[in-house]
């Protein structure tokens, strides 16, 4: 059984949701609001095709507001989807595709610290050229990461995103020192415009220094408050608690080197959860990411 109202007196403000497009409905009042006599009448009836469900009825009022009355959209509405549609895209290469980058690029990132001489010097090309790879990807991992709580305001959400930010810039200015800085000296080595040894004692050096090793540690700590605000965030919002609580793999696994196999790991793991929150079954129509959390 569903209800027939009559012509409603009341102001309705309310936002809905269509495939990630929200729009805002604004029935204004009639003279009969000021009526107190006024009754509002309902009509019982059986649920038949014309009147289906709450979300099919809100869809296709959606659908019509669009389309201004008519059986095709108008060229406005049609920009509007086409912006929404480019915006979900780039939202997903970047969420989904970072993370995937650093996942493969990393399977190829070797362990030279114990023998720098005979196993760093020799693929310092490859190491220059992986690392400064790497920096470029890492601002857009933090990007993802703010994504992951992206439409969530409240102060988990928020201090979330300041997070993500925090683990960009540290996490980046140690991997340029301890991968480009060191590429550097040791391709200077294999040509021959410094010597061998002052060049691996340099490496080492740089390898071992605590400002570096500070920026690193910087840059994960930031890693694991982002994750466990976001989860909070998410979690609040009413996403899938799975996904959520395993988040924790991906910020134990950040604390240990980016080499493979840890690296890969780290930002795979990454992968599918937000692969997994992203294509989560009624994200884009219930729109639990456009809650207000505290």
């Amino acid at each position: 059984m569903a209800n027939l109202y009559a012509r409603c007196p009341y102001v309705v403000n309310g936002s809905l949701f269509l495939r990630g497009l929200q729009v805002t409905l604004l029935i204004y009042p009639e003279r009969v609001m000021r009526d107190a006599a006024y009754t509002l009448l309902r009509i019982p009836l059986l649920r038949t095709r014309v009147n289906k469900s709450k979300e099919k009825r809100r869809d296709n009022l959606v659908r019509m507001l669009l389309c201004d009355g008519k059986r095709r959209p108008t060229r406005e509405a049609r920009k509007r989807q086409q912006k929404v549609e480019i915006g979900l895209t780039l939202r997903r290469i970047v969420l989904l595709g970072t993370p995937l980058a650093l996942t493969v690029l990393l399977v190829f990132h070797p362990s030279p610290y114990d023998e720098v001489a005979s196993q760093l010097v020799p693929i310092a090309g490859w190491w220059i050229a992986l690392h400064t790879i790497v920096f470029g990807l890492v601002p857009f991992m933090g990007v993802a990461l703010w994504m992951l709580t992206a439409g969530l305001r409240g102060v988990f959400a928020t201090l979330s995103r300041v997070a993500a930010v925090v683990f960009a810039l540290f996490y980046d200015a140690g991997d340029a020192i301890a991968g480009i800085s060191t590429g550097i000296l040791a391709r200077s080595a294999e040509v021959g415009t410094l010597g061998e040894r002052a060049a691996v004692e340099a490496i080492e050096t740089l390898f071992a220094d605590p400002f570096k090793s500070l920026l690193f540690d910087i840059g994960r700590y930031a890693w694991i408050v982002a994750l466990v605000l976001a989860a909070v965030a998410l979690w609040r919002a009413g996403a899938p608690r799975l996904p959520l609580v395993l988040l924790a793999l991906p910020a134990y696994l950040v604390t240990l080197d980016h080499a493979f196999p840890s690296g890969s790991l780290t930002f795979g793991t990454f992968f599918v959860i937000a692969a997994w929150l992203e294509f989560a079954p009624g994200r884009a129509s219930s729109s639990w990411q456009s809650r207000h959390v505290r």
